[in-house]
């Protein structure tokens, strides 16, 4: 083992840190409420929700 704590880490959560954060990203909930002054990450916390729910196929693709 390299001594890299993030290897076990899945991509969207490299570089978080705070449980706060963890909880927004990793959250199945439909809706959520992010009460956070400025430059408290929530722009990120959000993209890296996105990026979550894109990666594990839990987005349903449109019917067009």
């Amino acid at each position: 083992m390299n001594g890299d704590t993030h290897a076990q880490e899945p991509r969207w959560l490299t570089d978080i840190r705070g449980d706060g954060s963890r909880r927004l990203i990793e959250s199945r909930s439909r809706v959520i409420k992010v009460p956070a002054g400025p430059g408290a990450g929530k722009t990120t916390c959000l993209k890296r929700r996105v990026l979550r729910i894109v990666d594990t196929g839990e987005a349903s693709r449109p019917e067009i």
